[in-house]
């Protein structure tokens, strides 16, 4: 993990997240314990089994592969400098992901406000104007090379929510509890989100069904 703006810790060529299973709630306890008392093979281990799927999240919230990045960088950082009072509260996955989640969300209103800004001190008379998410039809999806595409393409046709509580549960694996702390919301709104996406995804997949 490169370092940057702050003391981040140096690289534990020992750390490694491969013999361990961190979704064990032991294995949690014992990794936030570790980072707590300073351990860089710890921090380490709990960076490298996140970083791929955090990125992912953040660059899906902030619709840019370098920003993910960054902002999976920058919550790491602030999870070392905080490291002697950091309190998880809830499992270790659903504390990262909300709290990549959070941070996304707030570069991508950043993203958006100077966008804005940009854009009105370039042409300060034009007005602004809303325009609808273009999201391929049916003649599209059916045009779909195979079923993974379709998928893909459906997906990103479902409500921002949904698409996000499907994603995390599709690619990411998270339970519904571990969805519900990313998101902020209850289990059973998680559950009607994937309710939605699955019923949409059956209906639009149906000619790749035996």
């Amino acid at each position: 993990m490169a370092q940057s703006r702050g003391t981040a810790p140096e690289r534990s060529p020992s750390a490694s997240s491969a013999s361990i299973d961190v979704r064990d709630p032991a294995v949690q306890r014992a990794l936030v314990q570790g980072i707590r008392a300073g351990d860089v093979g710890a921090f380490e281990t709990v960076f490298r089994a996140y970083r791929a799927a955090l990125a992912r999240l953040a660059t899906r919230v902030t619709e840019s592969p370098e920003l993910g990045d960054e902002v999976v960088h920058e919550v790491f950082l602030k999870i070392w400098q905080i490291r002697a009072t950091w309190d998880v509260g809830v499992s270790l996955t659903a504390y990262l992901f909300a709290m990549t989640r959070n941070a996304a969300l707030s570069v991508a209103r950043r993203r958006r406000l100077e966008t804005r800004w940009e854009a009105s001190l370039a042409e300060p008379d034009r007005e602004d104007v809303e325009i609808a998410d273009g999201a391929p039809g049916p003649d599209n999806v059916a045009e779909a090379r195979d079923s993974e595409a379709a998928m893909a393409r459906v997906v990103e046709t479902l409500p921002p929510r949904t698409r996000e509580a499907f994603l995390l549960k599709w690619r990411e694996q998270l339970t519904y509890p571990e969805i519900a702390a990313a998101m902020g919301t209850s289990v059973k709104t998680v559950e009607k989100q994937l309710g939605l996406a699955f019923k949409v995804l059956r209906r639009a997949l149906r000619p790749w069904m035996p």
